[in-house]
């Protein structure tokens, strides 16, 4: 499982806790699961983070036989 937590929201929303909280959160809510990964591209781009890019970045370096699936919060 990776994990994408993104810069900062695009959509007429405004995070709570900054980026480098939020990093610190699942890095402890995942510290117990070595098999779930922090995924840092969204927080490290420059740009805003849209999902089709990270979904277009992930398939071209997991390829077209890897199966993707993506869950997303409620408030997304």
């Amino acid at each position: 499982f990776y994990f994408l937590p993104n810069k900062a929201p695009t959509l007429d929303k405004i995070a709570t806790a900054s980026l480098e909280q939020r990093l610190a959160m699942l890095e402890i809510a995942l510290a117990p699961y070595p098999f779930f990964t922090i995924d840092r591209r969204e927080a490290n781009r420059a740009t805003p983070s849209f999902m089709i890019d990270t979904l277009k970045s992930l398939r071209s370096e997991l390829g077209e036989d890897t199966a993707v699936s993506l869950i997303i919060g409620m408030d997304s």
